[in-house]
Order: structure tokens, then sequence, then C-alpha cells
């Protein structure tokens, strides 16, 4: 790779470019397995798994899927919580030649329905609170199987490896689907395969697929491995509390962990903050990938507050998915013993592509450098092409070897935002003189919500649905705590007046909750431009 100027800032140590070996993901797993096979991969409340464990685990639900009839290239769904579980069948299906679509547990009927649809999933692995909603929102003609698990079945998982049981094509529970030992033959799976579904709101703001291969997340785990230059490869003891299901936690959260050997802490989200709190202490943690969210609740927890709560084993702490307020990084770190650093990343390129050095200089503010092997440009708004000087804003392209295959079903979408090997990302940026970047707006709509994506297109189709709203306009405003949160325009019919309370109950049937309004406000009309597109912008607050 062609020398940048943000290579002269990176840690000591820290190459350029990435050499990606041409392997499926599971190789990790795999591989780890092998090299020290009783360290602990998992632990979940007093529950362990070692590496050899959670390889031969998913060993046996790749073997029965085959055997169930799987195809290389059917696509498995997984609709649960950061639960050993999630991560057992997660392998297994990628070792089966399956390709994983990671559904939030948290879905109404409405995200559902679309994405079913999109995916066409064989199997889904499901807890039984979320089963009976997914079983109602399948497309006609999709029989897919449902097999449950619970959290508190993460204690007795080990203990399936010693039977022996025939295999049953019925069955519908995941532990009993570990106790069937199958002979099969496993499909070659390469490094160019697909290997997830993730759903983005993309440029366009409608949720779709972003399909990747093995290649683009191995990538991605060795770059960022090669980010974190303060920890000691042998003791990674990684805290994950964002959301397996959700991209982010998926690769740095888990991939990167496998990937160094390390130690994953799954926090029951149950046990609260003050939970995570003791998790992150008990076990003295030293990664920790969080949300600004997550992190501004810490931050306002009492035993933080009040200083009996420090986190001085946390050697690095990593922050994306929505921008980090400068005095919550002042504030974090002065709790931990090692460096607070936003990144970015996007669904489209899984995960990260830029990061803060973790012994350099810190930009608060910045989303920091490109990632070994990631190209970055900032192009004109206007045509696309044209590079801006240091310091004017732009749309953020990126080149690099974790960059998707494109979006699932939609040819031209994936059009749109591939153009000759650059993905152009929809977020408007800047670069100063030493290579940091900075966001400072989207140009999509896309509104995040403690670090989830909201789509106000989707919002504003169920607002539709109302019988007294005649016209909605969904928005982000500021949030402190939240990053963004949803406020939404209504025009009414006939004079009808609608509580928020109202609202807030229609949407929570179809949608997650934190996508419903947090805050309404009516209007006459909608502003539009002449071809009848909302124009949101003209309609969000000033930030206080």
């Amino acid at each position: 790779m062609e020398h940048s100027v943000w290579h002269d800032h990176y840690d000591a140590g820290v190459s350029s470019d990435v050499v990606v070996p041409e392997l499926p993901l599971f190789e990790f797993l795999t591989q780890a397995a092998k090299i020290h096979p009783e360290k602990i991969c998992t632990r979940f409340l007093s529950d362990d798994l070692t590496y050899a464990q959670v390889d031969a685990l998913s060993g046996r639900v790749a073997r029965n899927l085959v055997a169930a009839g799987l195809k290389k290239g059917d696509c498995v769904g997984i609709s649960l919580p950061n639960i050993p579980q999630f991560i057992i069948v997660y392998f297994g299906a990628l070792k089966a030649g399956g390709v994983v679509a990671a559904i939030n547990p948290r879905y109404g009927r409405g995200e559902l329905k679309t994405l079913l649809r999109d995916v066409a999933p064989k199997i889904i692995f499901s807890g039984s609170d979320t089963s009976v909603i997914l079983r109602d929102t399948l497309p006609e003609g999709n029989r897919a199987q449902i097999i449950l698990t619970e959290k508190n079945e993460a204690a007795i998982l080990s203990s399936c490896l010693r039977s022996k049981d025939t295999f049953n094509k019925d069955c519908q529970s995941l532990v009993d689907y570990l106790k069937m030992e199958v002979v099969v033959e496993l499909p070659v799976v390469s490094a160019q395969d697909d290997c997830i579904y993730q759903y983005s709101g993309g440029t366009t703001g409608t949720p779709k697929a972003a399909v990747s291969i093995h290649r683009a997340l191995v990538a991605n785990s060795i770059q960022f491995r090669s980010w974190l230059t303060t920890l000691d490869s042998d003791k990674v003891r990684t805290v994950v509390a964002i959301p397996l299901y959700h991209v982010y936690g998926m690769v740095i959260g888990m991939c990167v962990t496998l990937s160094l050997g390390g130690t994953m802490i799954l926090h029951d989200s149950d046990s609260g903050m003050d939970g995570l709190i003791a998790l992150i202490n008990d076990e003295q943690a030293t990664l920790f990938p969080a949300v600004p969210y997550l992190l501004e609740v810490l931050l306002r927890n009492p035993a933080v507050k009040s200083g009996q709560a420090q986190f001085q084993s946390l050697k690095a702490v990593i922050s994306g998915a929505s921008p980090l307020r400068v005095g919550c990084w002042e504030d974090f770190s002065k709790l931990i013993s090692g460096r607070l650093v936003e990144g970015y990343g996007l669904s489209e390129a899984p995960t990260a592509t830029h990061c803060n050095p973790l012994l350099g200089e810190v930009r608060p503010g910045t989303i920091g450098l490109p990632l070994p092997g990631v190209d970055a440009r900032i192009v004109s708004l206007e045509d696309g092409q044209t590079e801006m000087p240091t310091g004017e804003v732009g749309e953020l392209i990126l080149h690099s070897p974790q960059v998707m295959r494109g979006y699932l079903n939609r040819p031209d979408e994936s059009e749109i935002v591939l153009k000759d090997g650059w993905l152009y990302t929809g977020d408007i940026a800047r670069v100063d003189a030493d290579g940091y970047f900075t966001i400072v707006d989207r140009k999509k709509d896309l509104i995040k919500v403690a670090g989830f994506q909201v789509w106000p297109y989707e919002i504003e189709t169920v607002l539709g649905q109302h019988p007294e709203i005649e016209d909605a306009c969904v928005v982000g405003v500021p949030d402190v705590l939240l990053g963004e949160r949803v406020l939404a325009w209504l025009v009414m019919r006939d004079m009808a007046t609608v509580s928020l309370e109202e609202v807030q109950h229609w949407c929570k049937h179809w949608l997650a909750s934190y996508k419903t309004p947090s805050e309404i406000r009516v209007i006459e009309k909608l502003p539009r431009s002449a071809l009848g597109k909302l124009l949101r912008r003209e309609l969000r607050l000033p930030q206080n």
C-alpha cells in the first residue's frame, strides 16, 4: 500500500498494510483450540467454556445442520442475546457453509418481515420469547425450522459433548441438538465465500443486508488486532456488553478476541449497569468495546460518580457506532489505566475502518486514522470524484479488504455505493493535515440511538398506518445520553389529536422500543421538495 500521511502517526510496530490469510473466519476458533485447548474462551455468569469445547460444540452444530439438509450458501438466522450459544451457533453455521444473518431479538413484526423475506433462512436459532413472533412473520412458503435455547442452558452446554444421541431431524432444542453426534462430510468453505448478511440502513436509509465474505471479517479482525498495541495478547479479557448481533460486537467483541486467543466475558444484560461494573472489575477485564451511550450511563452510576468504582484493569476502551462527546472522553479516561479511543466503522465494511491510536496522539472529536490496509478519501459532494483539499468537507469513501460484496438482492443500490472498488459511505467528513478524520454530518438520514441504527422511513411507514395520522416525518435530534433520540413530526387528520403515549404504544407493536419516538410535534404541513421528497433537515431541532 502506498505511504499516506496518517501512517506517520501509527503506533510503533503497526504496519501500514495488512496481510490477509486466505482462510475462512472459523479458522480463528479452530486454530486457537489447537494452540491452547484448555484456555477459557467464553465466561457467562459462573460458567466457562474452553476453546476446545466451543470448537467441538460448534462442530456438532455444523454436522447436524448439514444432516438437516443445510446446503452451502443457505442462510442461518441467529436471534439470541449475548450468551455462549450465540458464538457456538455462529461458528457452527459457518463451518456448515451457511451464511449467518444475526437478528436483533428486540425486532418487531415490521422489521422481521422485511429481514426474513430478504435472507430466507432455512434454520433459525432463537429464545422461546422471540420464537412466536418469528413464526408469525415468516413469509408464506418459508418453513424454516426454529431451534430454541435459553440463557440458563449455558450451564449445561459442556456436558452435551458426553452424549452421543442419534440424529433427529425434528429436533427443536439446541441442547438436544448438541447432544446428537452425526458423521457427515462438511463442505469446503473458502475465504471468498459469503459469511454474513448484516442489516444496514445504507445510503438510502432503507433496511438492507450487506453481504460480506469470510475474508472481509478475517481482514478486519487482523487489522484491529494489530491496532491493540497496549494489550498483552496472552491476557486479553474482553467484556462483551454490546450485542453480538450488532456487527460491532460481532467483529471487535467476538472475532478480534478469538483471533488473539483471548477470553470473552459475556455481560448478562439482566444484571444492569451495577452488574457490568462488577463484571469489569471482578474479571479484571483489559478490553472493552463500547458505545457512547454505555459510557455515558456508566459515568452516571452512583458508584462511579462517588469514586467507589473505577476500571483500572482496562487497557483499551474502544468507542464506536455513534459520536463520542468530548466531555465523556475526558471523564471516562480518568477511570481507566489505559486509553479510551474513538473509532469508526460501518456494516458495509465490517466493522472498523478508523481509530485513534492507543499509544500515540488521541484527538478527541475525531475518528482517528485509517486502519492498516485502509485507504480513505474525502470527495466532492457534487460530483463524487474530486478529492477535497485538507480540511474541506465532502463524502468519506473507502478502499479496503473488508468492504462488502454488495447488498443482498439489491444490485441497483449496490452500484450506488460501490464504484471502482471504493465504498461511498454516505457520511460527510473532513481530514486534517496529519490524516485524522472527523465525521461532521451524515449524508443519509440514518438515526443512531445508543449506537443502534434507526431508519426514519421504517418508522414513518408505521406511523402512516395510524388512523388519525395523515403524514409523518421522523428525524434524529441530539441527546447527551443516547447520542440521538427519535422525534416525529405529525400531520393529523381532521384536527384529530394524539398523545405521545398512544404513538409509542402504536409503534411498539411493530418496532423495537428504541425506534419508537421519544417526542412528537404536530405540524400543519411537512416541508417537501418539488419532487415530494421530505426535507428532514428543515425539521431538525438545534442542539441544546
